[in-house]
């Protein structure tokens, strides 16, 4: 009986301890000298600042990943896995974030204007001041994103509070 009590004790531990995943190096690496890693899993990794623009990254694991001020212009980012992502003034115009999951991610400040973003999982996302003027926001949830001071596509500014949808 103690071993089996041990046993479970040891298997709820290793289930409910956070994941000690990290991105694949060598993955990191080509993406460097080609502009591009579909499918490749980057979750974690520290791209601060990184010129990524019109790489193509569809169906990319960048879970968690510090892309703050990273120039994504153009890139490819449709169904990729961004949750939790920081994400905070990146330039994102232009890019294909279709069906991507952005849910949890930070993108304070971040420039989404003209992003194709239909169909994206954007739910409890931080938007304050991020630029969503002519996105494409089709069939994206916001449920509980804080649009807080975000220019809409329309080119309105969404009112403090602005929580899911953009208050004007």
């Amino acid at each position: 009986m103690k071993k089996l009590t041990t046993l479970m004790i040891t298997a709820i531990f290793i289930l409910s301890a956070p994941s000690l995943h990290a991105f694949n190096s060598a993955q990191l690496a080509a993406l460097k000298k080609t502009s591009s890693c579909t499918y490749c899993d980057l979750s974690d990794a520290k791209l601060k600042k990184a010129d990524l623009s019109n790489a193509k990254l569809r169906g990319a694991y960048l879970t968690h990943a510090d892309l703050n001020e990273a120039d994504l212009m153009a890139a490819d980012l449709s169904d990729a896995k961004l949750h939790g992502a920081y994400l905070n003034s990146a330039r994102l115009s232009n890019a294909n974030l279709k069906g991507a999951d952005l849910s949890g991610a930070k993108l304070e400040g971040a420039n989404l204007s003209t992003a194709e973003l239909t169909g994206a999982n954007m739910r409890n996302a931080i938007l304050n001041n991020a630029n969503l003027h002519g996105a494409n926001l089709s069939n994206t949830d916001l449920s509980g994103a804080d649009l807080t001071n975000a220019t809409w596509v329309d080119r309105s500014k969404c009112k403090e509070g602005s929580l899911g949808e953009c208050k004007k």
